[in-house]
């Protein structure tokens, strides 16, 4: 048996076989000790998956793919623009010391004239779902802290840089890198925040779920593989049960697909249902 069995008839006619199954299977001992808590592990499991709702994984469709990879070069796009805005402002150094006042200008007015609606779009947009938060968080927040250590670099120096930067043009830097700056805080705290929010979520990701139903599917599988005592005790009376059962008026194919079945594999799958109410199923001893 390697498929998932649906058990035919009313629930009420299958937890009465699986009664029967029960009283069968109890006389070994061994086999009730292993078999039983197990029954009750599938149980609980199977009818907590089926009550969780999920959270579908982003990335499945198209359009969600679509969404990741706009709002990703967004993001990326705003982060760059805002750093080559700051940097160009930054400490001298030998990469910028041939570049004058006016071409470091020249870099960082059209650098934060980008960066800011852009990151002012992805601060409002919807932020994809998955790792899109995180990976958000964990670019943004390295992008904030260096916009703010030029900023009260250039706050100390001011215009006192080999450069020969004019008080308007450190003036006119300090004013856009400190709006760029306060959009990239409020877009971390965002991203932050939303990222906290879904790791708290208890509701799995889809892929969790498949997961979770692959392992008690085998599970499942495994357990109504299990046998149980001698097999001729077993199934003489298994089936003296079933005629009892069927003279009792028991579904005819409910006891038709039980005796094509062990006793365990029965109750395995009754076990497996798990919106049957199987309470009262098991021996209290």
């Amino acid at each position: 048996m390697r498929e998932i069995v649906h058990l035919d008839g009313d629930d009420r006619d299958v937890i009465t076989v699986a009664r029967a199954a029960a009283r069968v299977i109890r006389p070994d001992r061994d086999t009730r000790r292993a078999l039983f808590p197990q029954l009750m592990g599938l149980h609980r499991g199977r009818r907590s998956h089926l009550a969780a709702p999920t959270v579908p994984v982003a990335g499945r469709s198209a359009p969600a793919r679509v969404w990741i990879v706009v709002w990703g070069i967004l993001l990326t796009s705003g982060l760059v623009a805002a750093s080559m805005a700051a940097v160009a402002l930054g400490p001298p150094g030998r990469r910028n010391a041939s570049t004058s006042a006016d071409q470091a200008m020249a870099v960082a007015v059209p650098a934060a004239a980008i960066a800011i609606p852009l990151l002012l779009v992805v601060l409002f947009l919807p932020v994809p779902r998955g790792k899109a938060a995180r990976y958000g968080t964990v670019a943004t927040v390295p992008v904030a802290v260096m916009v703010a250590g030029l900023l009260v670099f250039r706050l100390l120096v001011g215009t006192e840089d080999s450069r020969g930067f004019s008080a308007e043009q450190v003036g006119l830097w300090l004013r856009l890198t400190l709006v760029v700056f306060v959009t990239l805080v409020v877009l971390g705290w965002r991203l932050n925040r939303l990222r906290r929010r879904r790791s708290d979520d208890p509701r799995p990701d889809s892929r969790d779920a498949v997961a979770t139903m692959r392992h008690l599917r085998r599970t499942a599988v495994r357990l109504a593989e299990t046998s149980s005592g001698p097999p001729d005790v077993v199934l003489g009376e298994w089936t003296e049960r079933l005629n009892r059962l069927a003279k009792s008026g028991v579904n005819a194919e409910t006891i038709a697909q039980a005796r094509t079945m062990s006793p365990v594999a029965w109750l395995v799958w009754t076990f497996y249902d798990g919106e049957i109410d199987v309470s009262d199923v098991l021996p209290k001893s």
